[in-house]
């Protein structure tokens, strides 16, 4: 890869920035530049099999019925995380405590932590923008650990023996809120602009 690269900047007279600009597809060896590059190639043949595959299995062995769901197609799950602090946190500040959705309602988003021996909790129901979000509750279990990991978390809230504990006691803050399942940025660009950058390091 370095070495077409190479060969591109010099003929096409480009400085560091444009080539930082430019997609893998600006930069794709032409057929007649392979012959040359064995080694590159061997991996763009790979690559278009790879492709032809894939579109094979999308579109049915008769090209017909329908397509496999991509990842763009697929539900975006959301990421959130907040500050919790307040005044039954043992004069403790959390920052960055990711919120977990509860198994049987995925708006609802438990921020729990261990504070002093104690296992403390608060429901946030998020809906929409990050903006948009209620305080359902605050729980705890006294003198006990409980667990808090994705798989457990949701017994863990449901059975809490304390509830209705106060914002005052146990509040959350900068709460963030973003989606994954986002498209990637395409790993031969991401390729390239490594190539690149070695190149004028």
């Amino acid at each position: 890869v370095e070495r077409h690269l190479n060969k591109e900047v010099a003929k096409r007279n480009m400085d560091f920035e444009k080539l930082l600009s430019c997609c893998w597809a600006d930069m794709n060896p032409k057929d007649e530049a392979l012959v040359t590059l064995p080694t590159l190639k061997e991996l763009v043949d790979f690559k278009r099999g790879n492709a032809t595959k894939t579109g094979a299995k999308e579109g049915g062995a008769d090209g017909g019925g329908a397509a496999d769901v991509g990842a763009e197609d697929k539900p975006k799950q959301k990421v959130v995380t907040a500050t919790v602090s307040g005044a039954w946190m043992s004069g403790n500040t959390y920052s960055d405590v990711q919120g977990v959705p509860h198994p049987s309602d995925g708006d609802l988003f438990l921020f729990a932590v261990h504070d002093d021996g104690h296992t403390k909790m608060v429901g946030i129901k998020m809906v929409g923008m990050m903006d948009d979000y209620t305080r359902v509750d605050g729980r705890n279990h006294t003198n006990s650990l409980e667990p808090i990991d994705a798989g457990s978390i949701g017994a863990t809230w449901d059975n809490a023996p304390n509830q209705n504990v106060g914002d005052n006691e146990y509040m959350v803050t900068e709460i963030v809120m973003k989606d994954v399942n986002e498209k990637e940025e395409d790993k031969d660009s991401v390729k390239l602009k490594t190539a690149v950058q070695a190149r004028f390091q």
